[in-house]
């Protein structure tokens, strides 16, 4: 019997005081201005291809949390890979975000040709950043003066 009324007081305690230190879950979307900088495909024995890319790219956010940055800057690094025919498989990349505060966050995520997007996580974050987790998805948009665009959904929990 002390087992039950335990268990009972500890899941009334947990209903009544958990959500406080839960944090508030955010969804919103955005567009990336890309630059593009591919550099020429490694050709393996087999003629397959590894493709290395990295951009520098603008981040708007629409409907953005209050304390979340309208605008970023982003620097991403990725690589994929491509049959012999130069037919793109799959690739992933990293990105490190900053806003002008000097606060910085890490992402990676996957990029599935036949999609034309893909998924993304949040890894770390400085100051604001700091404690967030979550992710989203993307998928490519228009070219945009020699890159191209993406437009992303955003899927956070902030801390309290």
């Amino acid at each position: 019997m002390k087992n039950k009324l335990l268990v009972i007081f500890t899941s009334s305690i947990f209903l009544i005081f958990g959500s406080a230190f839960a944090g508030e879950k955010y969804e919103f979307t955005g567009t990336a201005y890309n630059t593009s900088g591919f550099e020429a495909p490694i050709v393996t024995a087999s003629e397959a291809q590894i493709w290395n890319w990295s951009n520098d790219s603008f981040w708007i956010y629409d409907d953005a949390p209050e304390g979340w940055p309208k605008e970023v800057m982003a620097d991403c690094k990725g690589k994929g890979i491509a049959n012999k025919d130069g037919i793109p498989l799959a690739g992933f990349f990293m990105c490190t975000v900053h806003d002008t505060d000097g606060d910085l966050f890490l992402t990676s995520g996957n990029w599935e040709p036949a999609t034309g997007g893909g998924d993304w996580t949040f890894i770390s974050g400085t100051g604001k950043f700091e404690g967030v987790t979550g992710g989203g998805s993307y998928l490519n948009g228009v070219q945009f003066m020699g890159g191209d665009t993406l437009n992303f959904v955003t899927s956070i929990e902030m801390p309290n």
